[in-house]
C-alpha cells in the first residue's frame, strides 16, 4: 500500500513540474555538489477501513431430540411353486453281524438192555441188570460223568447202582452197566440220570424191564469211551 502511495504522489510531481515550464540544466560533471533530496510537503492520506464489531449470540444449546421412523410391515406370502417336493428316502444302515451264542445241548441217556439174575456176591437176592448209554454231543470236554439207576422197588443200595467215568469228550459216548436190588416178580419201573461237572444232566424216560428186552451190549463196549457211530 505504501508504495503504490509513493508512486501516485511521485507522478503528481512530475506532472506538475511539467506544467510550469522549468528547465533545469544538466549539473557539472566535473563539479558536483550534492544536494539534498527536494523537501515534498504533501499530506498523506489515511485510509481508514471500516470495520464491523459484531457480538454474536451464544449458539442455541443442542437438544438431542428423536423421531421415530414408521417402517412398513411387509406380510410375506408363500408362492406356490412348481418344483416338486421329493421326499428323504430311508438311507438303509447295514445291521451288525449277530451275536452266536454257543449254547450246548444237554447230555443223552438211553437204554440200551435189561435183564434179572440173583447177585450172591453181595449177599443180595434178585437184581435188576440196566444197561444205559450217555452220549456227549454238547461240543463240551466234560468231566467226572456219572449215570445213576433207581427202581420203585429198590431195595438195599448196590454198589453197582452208580458208574462214573473222569472225562467224556464231546462227540463220544459210554455204555455203563447198572445194577440195583429189585424184589422178585415184582414189576420195577427204572429210571437212569446222568450229571457232570460241568452242570450239565440227563435221564431216561422209566421204564420196566420187560418194555427193555433182556438183549445187552457185548463185553467189549461196556464200561469203554468210543467215538459216536
Amino acid at each position: 500500500m505504501k508504495k503504490f502511495l509513493l508512486l501516485t504522489i511521485l507522478t503528481l510531481i512530475l506532472t506538475a513540474c511539467g506544467d510550469l515550464g522549468i528547465v533545469t540544466a544538466g549539473p557539472n560533471p566535473f563539479n558536483i555538489t550534492p544536494s539534498l533530496p527536494p523537501h515534498i510537503n504533501t499530506s498523506t492520506p489515511i485510509i481508514i477501513y471500516p470495520t464491523t464489531s459484531a457480538t454474536l449470540p451464544p449458539p442455541p444449546p443442542l437438544t438431542a431430540s428423536w423421531t421415530p421412523s414408521l417402517t412398513p410391515t411387509i406380510a410375506l406370502t408363500s408362492i406356490p411353486s412348481d418344483t416338486p417336493v421329493i421326499a428323504p428316502t430311508n438311507t438303509f444302515t447295514p445291521l451288525p453281524p449277530p451275536t452266536i451264542t454257543f449254547t450246548p445241548l444237554p447230555l443223552a441217556i438211553t437204554w440200551a438192555g435189561c435183564n434179572t439174575s440173583i447177585d450172591i456176591t453181595h449177599s443180595m437176592g434178585e437184581v435188576t441188570n440196566a444197561y444205559a448209554t450217555v452220549v456227549n454231543r454238547t461240543g463240551l470236554n466234560l468231566t467226572n460223568v456219572c449215570a445213576t439207576l433207581t427202581a420203585t422197588d429198590e431195595g438195599r443200595p448196590h454198589p453197582d447202582k452208580t458208574r462214573c467215568v473222569p472225562a467224556l469228550p464231546s462227540g463220544f459216548q459210554i455204555t455203563w452197566k447198572l445194577t440195583v436190588d429189585t424184589t422178585s416178580n415184582v414189576p420195577s419201573v427204572l429210571q437212569a440220570a446222568v450229571t457232570s461237572n460241568e452242570g450239565l444232566t440227563a435221564s431216561a424216560p422209566g421204564q420196566t424191564c420187560t418194555d427193555l428186552g433182556t438183549n445187552r451190549p457185548t463185553d467189549n463196549v461196556v464200561g469203554v469211551v468210543i467215538a459216536i457211530p
